[in-house]
């Protein structure tokens, strides 16, 4: 990221600094005249990434970058939702009888679908609907903003039980519940949050949220019901060395964990595991907490570069952190054993600046099959899937099990096979922020919503190997297009 320390170089990041130099435009799709010449003037003669990029790990070595069509449906355009660095966005957890149109043959009663939640620099929040189902839709009935979300910038958001959760560098964290948001047709009007929670000394860095039954084991200890009658686990993660765990019914810290040093970067619950949370920080060490001890039971030595992020797959059985990085140096993407402390699976160098996003692909299940519930199965049948983005503008995706069988096998990653399909953006627009969902609108379609430095969201369909289409590929869905200069 370009600054002097790893506490500094964080910090800019919540700042919203300006990116290095450099950087190609390879995306297939055209925001027009206005964005092409805001990346002439923002590029330089000397492209210090291209042959880096180029070669191994690059653009031109991944099996696909975008797809031509492999879906009959347009790319569905929306209207600017933000005008700065969309730091964070999440899957929007939305109760059925929210749903938009589009999500009519959701089987699910909080079905996650197509609708998305961020947070920008610009303090608003978005709600969007990127469903297929109704594309002649109006595409402002696709958007609700809150302007004004926070006094300070939104730096990540979270989202279960029909409630959104945003955490901001005003040091809160606030609820909002996303039928109300809904139901406001003018984004002037002044929607006010459910619930503030307070505690944390400096900026909020990460928030993870999820619905949990009543009868786990971490519902007395770590839960609270939200609005809904759903059992809610709630944990945030801050500068200020400290994670919190929060009651949702009462708004209340329920316990706390602070570790000198631990600037936390990312938090996140590992799926099939209710009371256990994995957490990346700037003191080089990743960290697996008991939310019903307050402590920690695993970690891992994750240097020499901090990870700015972590994912947990939906098994719990393998923990990814994507980490910072100038020039080649760092920027890798590593893989972790969430099942024995400190082994490491794999690692591999995902790009030229700091990989400032990455999370699992969450692939749905056909229906028929008894469920659309989306998982991220690393079974044969359904490769373990991720995506990481970079500072450097690219965006990529990966085979998770053959990047370990080929580092297990040789201690190393030397060739591209990993490497299924591989986006480049201009620098000014590129990802800062990344989840998954899956499409409800048709055969279980994996979804990748990215938020940009510009202020952009772009929500695209990761396309299957077929026989007319024998590679991955990523299929532009749905576009709010940036105004940041």
């Amino acid at each position: 990221m370009g600054c002097a320390s790893s506490s500094t170089a964080r910090e800019c990041e919540l700042d919203g600094v300006q990116e290095c130099e450099g950087g190609r435009q390879l995306d297939a799709i055209d925001h027009g005249q206005k964005q092409t010449q805001k990346q002439n003037q923002r590029q330089t003669p000397t492209q210090h990434g291209q042959t880096k990029q180029q070669g191994k790990y690059g653009v031109d070595g991944a099996a696909a970058a975008i797809s031509s069509s492999s879906s009959s449906s347009a790319t569905i355009v929306l209207p600017v939702c933000h005008t700065d660095v969309v730091f964070g966005i999440c899957a929007l957890s939305l109760p059925r009888d929210q749903q938009r149109s589009g999500d009519d043959d959701a089987d699910d009663d909080d079905s996650i679908g197509c609708h998305f939640a961020s947070g920008s620099e610009d303090r608003s929040i978005a709600l969007i609907n990127a469903s297929s189902g109704n594309v002649n839709e109006s595409s402002r009935r696709r958007v609700r903003r809150i302007l004004q979300a926070h006094p300070r910038t939104v730096t990540c958001m979270a989202s279960a039980g029909g409630s959104v959760f945003s955490g901001s560098r005003d040091k809160e964290m606030r609820q909002w519940r996303s039928d109300i948001i809904y139901a406001v047709d003018d984004e002037n009007a002044a929607v006010q949050p459910v619930a503030t929670y307070t505690g944390h000394t400096l900026p909020i860095s990460s928030i993870s949220a999820r619905c949990s039954p009543a009868d786990s084991p971490a519902h007395d200890s770590v839960s609270g019901s939200t609005v809904t009658g759903q059992c809610i686990d709630l944990v945030s993660g801050s500068r200020d060395y400290s994670l919190r765990f929060w009651d949702v019914s009462t708004s209340s810290c329920i316990g706390m964990s602070s570790i000198t040093q631990n600037v936390v970067t990312c938090v996140r619950w590992i799926p099939s595991r209710p009371h256990v949370c994995v957490q990346s920080s700037e003191d080089l060490t990743l960290r697996v907490w008991d939310a019903r001890l307050r402590q920690v039971v695993q970690s891992y030595n994750d240097g020499p570069s901090f990870a700015l992020c972590c994912d947990a797959s939906a098994d719990g059985s393998t923990i990814i952190t994507a980490h910072n990085g100038f020039e080649g140096e760092g920027c890798e993407l590593k893989v972790w054993d969430a099942r024995m402390a400190g082994r490491k699976l794999a690692e591999v160098q995902a790009a030229f600046q700091a990989v400032r996003a990455a999370c699992f692909i969450k692939v749905g299940r056909r229906k028929g099959n008894g469920s659309n519930a989306s998982s991220t199965s690393s079974s044969s049948s359904s490769p373990l899937l991720a995506a990481t983005a970079s500072k450097d503008g690219t965006l990529k995706l990966w085979d998770i099990n053959a990047l370990t069988h080929e580092y297990q096998s040789q201690g190393k990653i030397e060739s591209d096979s990993a490497l299924l399909a591989a986006l480049n953006l201009a620098q000014y627009e590129s990802t800062h922020s990344l989840t998954s969902s899956c499409s409800e609108d048709g055969p279980g379609i994996p979804l990748l919503a990215a938020g940009h430095m510009n202020g952009r969201i772009s929500v695209w369909e990761i396309n299957d190997a077929t026989d007319d289409h024998p590679q991955h590929a990523f299929r532009l869905r749905c576009d709010a297009p940036g105004e940041a200069e």
